[in-house]
């Protein structure tokens, strides 16, 4: 289910206190019907909309939703139903005491958009009172996924226009759109799927691909739409030394390929035109003719975590940080033998933005890697923080990240990463938290308060497997196999433009609806993923999260507004064993305040 939650502390205490936490079910709430509490939900994007005249912010978040949308075929695939979407989203008016769930979008009331099927993975963004959700869709147009966008001028309450914002190339995955703080433009980015010719000549598989909206604000008229001859191109820049990775033996014929592995994610700097992307990017050989041996060989292949900057809307790129990846990074889904499917769908950087005055656009880049601890595998959430943002030159390889990517001053986790050296400039990574040994953290989201003035708030929190690795003994009547799946959602916060965070908070925690599973542990709530249930392994908890902050207002020191929602699938009611349709994976809402 997607819960939604909040974490923080009170706008009327210190700092440290110790919040009031509480979850509520969003997508699927006590007395929906079978066809909600039978569905699955999961993946949230969430904003914060606010309105003028003094009127309390609305909370909105999208999120897939298979309720009437999806049927199961005889050969366990997909067809979809009923008004063929699984755009989903919901509300809230109470600072996420209540919401309101509605009905997912319906292609069939945008006739002009040549839309016939809305297949989820949405994202939103919003200024001013407009509202975009942009997701996956088929088109009558052409084969392959493309992207779609809906706008609203209500805060949610309708979506006026929908469109095809996407070339009708290869098939898309994975998009992302940032707004302009002025509403007078976005941005959305996904994956552009390529299929080389015959397979020879390339092994890309995926590249960043965006489009710009303007015009978003006049009432029955759709947004121009621009889409760019150019796209955003990741540099190899790796010298000879460094390439391949030291101790493999891979062939260096022509030129140097990439695939973008992780799906790109952007949002909107401080000045007009001003974007920001941040992505995975792995670069291999290209070859004549393919090699699996090679293109297919995770050890004949750098793996880099990216940031690309845009001051005039997507017309030029300049990359602004780039650092390699622990060789383990490309493992998070490599598990001891015989471990059983965690729902945990793989790691993706998460980014987001703060401004100060003193420091510009500073990016706060997140991303999760796979150490060891004591034999065991110990993951560790890692934050970069890339100050300056908007107006740094620097190197080649390292875009600005040369000397001006800090390490949070949180103490560092026994695993670090080698490639780079400090003394050097070179770029090192530091750990928001010391594992516990064993435990697996993947799909992190960040989020911040408000762009267009001085605001130190940010937020992070991530799935959570404290006992992943099967070495760790179960607690009485709860066998290892169950036991290692365990998931909780933990996060923390920033007042200091994420250069600092505060302690560990449980953002998964008991509710109105109960949890199957045993409590205690000392980690708040936890459930087993339907993946672990499952026979078939199909059900994750999905790729990504959202979050937002209550209050535009950040408060003072002292008193800062730490008030937010976090929105994350759950399977705390259990599983059926249905491989496609997960009872009571829903979406919930987790609360601090």
């Amino acid at each position: 289910m997607v819960l939604a939650g909040f974490v923080g502390g009170s706008v009327s205490g210190c700092d440290g206190c110790a919040p009031q936490a509480f979850n509520v079910a969003v997508s699927a709430p006590p007395g929906a019907g079978d066809d909600v509490r039978l569905a699955r939900q999961s993946e949230t994007s969430i904003v914060r909309i606010d309105f003028p005249g003094g009127r309390n912010p609305r909370i909105l978040m999208a999120y897939n939703d298979t309720s009437g949308g999806v049927a199961r075929l005889p050969d366990g695939g997909l067809d979809f139903v009923g008004i063929g979407s699984i755009d989903g989203y919901a509300h809230s008016d109470d600072d996420g005491a209540t919401w309101v769930r509605h009905p997912q979008i319906n292609p069939a009331d945008y006739p002009a958009a040549s839309i016939d099927v809305l297949q989820g993975d949405p994202w939103l963004a919003t200024a001013r009172e407009v509202v975009l959700y942009t997701s996956l869709c088929h088109s009558t147009l052409g084969q392959g996924n493309k992207v779609c966008a809906f706008r609203s001028l209500d805060g949610g309450d309708s979506f006026d226009i929908g469109m095809l914002v996407s070339d009708n190339g290869s098939s898309h995955d994975g998009p992302k759109v940032a707004m302009a703080v002025d509403a007078s433009e976005a941005m959305v980015i996904w994956n552009h799927g390529i299929v080389p010719p015959n397979g020879v000549g390339s092994w890309r598989q995926n590249e960043p691909r965006y489009s710009v909206l303007r015009n978003l604000n006049a009432a029955g008229v759709a947004p121009d739409l621009i889409l760019p001859s150019a796209h955003i191109v990741p540099e190899f820049a790796e010298s000879a030394a460094s390439y391949p990775p030291t101790g493999q033996t891979c062939p260096i014929a022509g030129t140097t390929d990439y695939d973008t592995y992780a799906h790109p994610v952007v949002v909107a700097g401080h000045g007009p035109g001003t974007y920001y992307v941040a992505l995975g990017s792995s670069y291999f050989p290209r070859l004549a003719v393919p090699r699996d041996d090679v293109q297919l060989n995770p050890d004949c292949t750098v793996f880099r975590t990216e940031a690309y900057r845009t001051t005039n809307s997507g017309v030029t790129w300049q990359r602004v940080a780039s650092f390699v990846r622990s060789p383990q990074a490309r493992n998070l889904n490599v598990y001891p033998p015989g471990h059983p499917s965690t729902g945990l769908a793989g790691t993706k950087p998460a980014l987001s933005i703060v401004h100060n005055t003193s420091e510009g656009d500073v990016l706060l880049i997140v991303d999760t890697l796979a150490g060891s601890a004591a034999g065991s595998r110990s993951d560790v959430v890692v934050q970069y923080r890339l100050s300056n943002a908007d107006t740094c030159q620097g190197s080649v390889l390292d875009g600005c990240a040369r000397g001006q990517l800090f390490r949070s001053s949180i103490p560092l986790d026994d695993f670090k990463i080698p490639q780079y050296d400090p003394a050097q400039g070179r770029v090192v990574p530091t750990s928001l938290l010391s594992r516990r040994p064993g435990g697996f953290v993947q799909q992190p989201a960040i989020f911040a308060g408000a762009i267009d003035r001085d605001d130190p708030r940010v937020g992070i929190y991530w799935y959570s497997q404290p006992w992943g690795d099967q070495s760790i003994n179960a607690p009485p009547g709860v066998t290892r196999e169950e036991f290692v799946t365990w998931t909780t959602v933990e996060g923390l916060f920033s007042t200091d433009w994420g250069q600092t965070y505060g302690a560990l908070r449980n953002v998964a925690v008991p509710s109105a609806i109960p949890s199957v599973y045993a409590q205690g542990q000392g980690v708040g709530l936890v459930f087993a993923p339907c993946a672990f249930i499952s026979p078939q392994g199909r059900v994750a908890f999905g790729d990504y999260n959202g979050g937002a902050f209550l209050s535009s207002s950040p408060g003072a020191p002292g008193r800062w507004d730490l008030r937010a929602v976090a929105g994350w699938a759950d399977s705390r009611e259990g599983c059926n064993m249905d491989p496609i349709f997960a009872v009571h994976q829903h979406v919930f809402a987790g609360v601090f305040r």
